[in-house]
């Protein structure tokens, strides 16, 4: 595969997320130096990954998840107390190795697993976005017990200049060979602007391989982009909504001024494979990155900055009206 063979339509071909199994001994040099920081985990975000790993311990990070299997959790935190030597606390969450915050170095960790008898731990990475070209490790090519688990998510970025929603067509043709669309779910955006397109996501395609395939707008990240924290519960008092809504328009200020693209959209899929060089040959043979909506039941509309802008300052206004919150908290 050539360089060339990761471009489509200009737009270069990236690796969006891996998780990767490997042995402790192939860590250092590979994934971390031993002054690598390491941060010992005492809360467990949310992981995507293969059931095969549900329960497994997440012990730390360092760029990058690392769990292990929960059997040797205990050793484990016993050998970095005993080789740091620090002083630490075991977590009584059964997926997280402690309580409180440590910070430790590559190096101890490697000494720490190889100790503890770890025979292999999970890594797991997300949202970089990396082009193969600024990638200089081809992940998961270590061996390991369960490294036929490795998996990938490959994406492309299309850029255009208006917003792009999307919605799974009615009825999925028949492919030639007589198979069906897979069926997608909708996760609608913009309210009425929006009449009921958003992002799509589909998981059950022809394709061993392929567990998932995503298409979504990129206003997705250029919202995200704008702050840190998100509405996870809803206002319930004069004063939360008050800083809620005044939230809503700091971000709107910055996506108007103009240094965030709100336009194209995002292709990705989520591929089994060992490394992700194999990984990016099995998307690129699928045909989804090329043409989306030929290979899938989707149909898109695009949305103008401007009546974007102008719906959000709608809602705003509205929400403020009726539930009487001033431009002024007093």
């Amino acid at each position: 595969m050539s360089p060339s063979d990761t471009i489509i339509n200009g737009e270069e071909i990236d690796v969006d997320s891996w998780n990767v199994s490997v042995k402790p001994e192939d860590l250092l040099g590979n994934y971390m130096l031993k002054d690598t920081l390491v941060h010992l985990a005492c809360h467990l975000p949310r992981i995507s990954d293969v059931k095969h790993f549900k329960q497994w311990v997440l012990v730390g990070r360092a760029g990058f998840f690392i769990r292990i299997h929960p059997i040797h959790a205990d050793d484990l935190f016993d050998q970095l107390k005993e080789l740091g030597p620090l002083k630490l606390c075991r977590s009584n969450y059964d997926r997280v190795l402690i309580s409180g915050a440590q910070t430790i170095s590559g190096g101890l960790l490697v000494r720490a697993l190889e100790a503890a008898g770890v025979p292999e731990v999970r890594l797991n990475a997300f949202g970089m976005k990396s082009k193969l070209s600024d990638l200089s490790h081809d992940f998961g090519a270590e061996e390991s017990p369960t490294s036929h688990l490795n998996h990938f998510d490959i994406g492309l970025t299309v850029h255009s200049p208006e917003i792009t929603l999307f919605e799974t067509t009615p009825k999925p043709p028949k492919s030639k060979k007589g198979r069906r669309h897979p069926k997608g779910t909708v996760f609608p955006m913009l309210l009425e602007l929006g009449r009921g397109m958003g992002s799509v996501s589909f998981k059950k395609v022809q394709e061993a391989e392929i567990s998932k395939i995503k298409v979504y707008p990129g206003l997705v990240h250029a919202i995200k982009c704008c702050s840190a924290k998100h509405l996870d519960v809803g206002p319930k008092t004069n004063r939360s909504w008050h800083n809620k809504l005044s939230s809503i328009e700091t971000k709107l200020a910055r996506l108007e001024g103009g240094d965030v693209d709100l336009g194209g959209h995002r292709v990705e899929l989520s591929v089994a494979g060992d490394t992700p060089l194999e990984a990016v040959e099995i998307a690129l043979e699928s045909g989804y990155l090329h043409r989306p909506i030929k290979k899938l039941p989707l149909r898109s509309v695009t949305i103008p900055h401007e009546e974007y802008f102008e719906h959000v300052h709608d809602m705003i206004n509205a929400a403020r009206d009726k539930l009487n919150v001033k431009q002024t908290h007093n």
